[in-house]
């Protein structure tokens, strides 16, 4: 939506915007983002491109039809639609789990894996409900090889500071269908948050909410962009240092072969 001009000159005085950092032009990165319809996923890649972003109020429906790239610096965002999507009438196409789930199995074959991460998406507003265990363990039994690079993404934090974050986490790891399901295990690239400014704020000329809601965008959206940034290159150096581990082990045993053949020559030697 719309902002109103004297709630962006507050915005851009407020001294918040210092703590923006924009994406990298370079090394070239992908994200995918995957999840159950309407949970931010179009939202993400609204707000990596402009910080100062308040999407219209929502709709049951989904936005998203067919997987939407953008770019934004070196950053290319492939937004999938959503899982459990309400068709409404004029939809080009039904866009049913097996057709999304064909989809999304498209995108991984053609992307470039060692630059690629995955975020699942979830909107910590709507609470856990089968339709997100469903998504996930579909993305758990179909995908199990992009959990090393698969990150969970709460959406909708705008509201709360990092410590409630925290205990956000901690209760969503713990409701007994995630336990029971060892959902953890598979973001192995851990947990981001994301939110943006809400409409219902900028509706209200709320601008104490704006200002507070701006402060947690900005710093989620920082971390954001330094975690897909240096988790890949983090990657990277795990898969150099097993090269390394296997070098070192493989001239270990060349060594000790060497010393073993050299025992027996100097026995051998010895004994005639």
């Amino acid at each position: 939506m719309e902002i109103p001009n004297d709630i962006l000159t507050v915005l851009e005085n407020s001294g918040i915007r210092a703590n923006c950092i924009d994406v990298p032009s370079e090394p070239a990165r992908t994200i995918i983002l995957i999840g159950r319809t309407r949970t931010g996923k179009s939202t993400i890649a609204a707000v990596l491109k402009n910080s100062i972003y308040a999407p219209h109020q929502l709709s049951i429906y989904c936005g998203t039809e067919e997987p939407f790239v953008e770019k934004v610096g070196g950053l290319t965002i492939i937004d999938m639609p959503g899982f459990f999507n309400q068709n409404h009438i004029g939809s080009r196409v039904n866009l049913d789990n097996e057709v999304i789930n064909q989809m999304l199995s498209k995108k991984i074959r053609t992307v470039n894996e060692s630059q690629t991460l995955y975020a699942f998406v979830f909107n910590v507003a709507n609470g856990i409900n089968t339709e997100d265990i469903s998504t996930m363990l579909l993305v758990k039994r179909k995908y199990p090889h992009i959990s090393k690079r698969l990150m969970l993404v709460l959406t909708h934090c705008e509201e709360i500071n990092a410590h409630e974050r925290t205990q956000l986490i901690d209760n969503f790891f713990n409701e007994e269908s995630v336990k029971r399901n060892r959902l953890r295990e598979l973001f192995e690239y851990g947990v981001l948050y994301m939110g943006c400014i809400r409409p219902e704020s900028i509706e209200q000329h709320n601008v104490s909410a704006i200002l507070r809601e701006y402060a947690n965008v900005v710093n989620m959206r920082k971390e954001f962009i330094q975690r897909i940034y240096s988790v890949t290159n983090h990657a990277a150096s795990v898969e150099n240092s097993g090269c390394c581990r296997s070098l070192f082990i493989s001239c270990c045993v060349c060594v000790g072969l060497i010393f073993l053949l050299c025992q027996k020559i100097i026995t051998y030697r010895k004994q005639t």
